[in-house]
């Protein structure tokens, strides 16, 4: 395994945009490759630095059905590790027959996009405007000195995507493939999904003209701009962070650590946060007062493991204030022993 020593060089940060506004809402994302994606998982360090490796892209055709078209695909052996130059299966265990396997590699933090079709947990996306942020959990999990995964594993806030531009098509309303809109979005997962499908489906049928539908796209601020986006060192989801943050689930009450929610039962703290994450939503808004101070813990906790993200004033002067009240969190916090 290579040594992790060997970093990007760094980039000089221009001034900071405004990153929030009075309606700024922070939506909550599970990504990456998770235990539902055995034997991929994603990689947590000692010092906190992670690899993200991205789930199989589903819409690739079986090997029988592959054409020259699907050339087009992101595949394992293509994916370069964050914090070293080498190929990511270098850094992190990918088995040989994943290596030629297309990727889904969404958020794209490279391109600082993101993407989600307009079915399933993708509806609840459609609310999202420019301004709001999209705050990106993955399950990671750290390795021992023989290159192996270790049995823990757990949820760490990885990255926060400020929403510059949004970009959206439904069945009804599709736009060409050549689009100037999309000029944006191409190295994104569910654009390169839709050009290969439609160039295989092309070899089959009449030539039509391609075209993108049924598809939510959202590009953050340029990378060059606010590079801290894609997190150097994650950030654990711990019962801790969500009692200080105090979080509500869709009803407004707490989220609850009991045995059942629901009536169904939940096996553990890390199945409570999925239950809870499973869908994305706005956890937080701006415009309602009591999560004004949430959202000033939310900053300090995340730049006490990123020094390079910029101080909260200089986030959302206009929303601070000197008179923001305490949090007063929901109940008697957990146990820290």
């Amino acid at each position: 395994m290579p040594a992790l020593t060997q970093s990007k060089p760094a980039k000089t940060q221009p001034d900071t945009p405004t990153l929030a506004t009075p309606q700024t809402r922070v939506y909550i994302i599970n990504v990456g490759a998770n235990s539902s994606h055995h034997p991929l998982r994603s990689v947590v360090y000692e010092d906190g630095r992670f690899e993200l490796v991205p789930i199989p892209e589903p819409t690739e055709p079986d090997n029988s059905n592959k054409s020259a078209c699907s050339t087009s695909y992101k595949r394992y052996r293509d994916c370069r590790a964050y914090n070293t130059n080498h190929p990511l299966c270098d850094v992190v265990p990918i088995p040989e027959r994943y290596l030629d396997r297309a990727v889904h590699d969404d958020p794209d933090f490279d391109t600082m996009t993101y993407g989600d079709t307009l079915t399933g947990r993708g509806r609840a996306l459609t609310q999202v405007r420019q301004g709001d942020w999209l705050l990106f959990l993955a399950n990671l999990v750290p390795l021992d000195a023989q290159y192996m995964f270790k049995a823990f594993h757990g949820l760490f806030l990885v990255g926060l995507m400020v929403v510059d531009t949004t970009l959206s098509t439904t069945q009804a309303t599709p736009i060409a493939m050549d689009d100037a809109r999309l000029t944006r979005f191409a190295a994104n997962a569910h654009v390169i999904a839709h050009q290969a499908q439609q160039a295989q489906q092309a070899q089959q049928e009449a030539q039509q003209t391609p075209y993108l539908d049924n598809t939510l796209l959202m590009a953050g601020l340029d990378a060059d701009i606010a590079p801290w986006q894609r997190f150097e060192k994650a950030v654990p989801f711990s019962r801790q962070i969500i009692h200080e943050l105090d979080l509500r689930d869709g009803k407004g009450q707490p989220w609850q650590w009991t045995a059942t929610r629901d009536g169904q039962p939940v096996q553990s703290e890390l199945m409570r946060v999925n239950v809870y994450t499973r869908t994305p939503r706005a956890h937080l808004c701006f415009d309602r007062h009591e999560d004004a101070p949430r959202l000033k813990q939310l900053w300090s906790i995340l730049k006490s493991y990123n020094t390079a993200m910029p101080d909260w004033r200089s986030v959302a002067p206009a929303i601070d204030s000197p008179t923001t009240p305490p949090i007063t969190p929901s109940s008697n916090p957990p146990n820290r022993s």
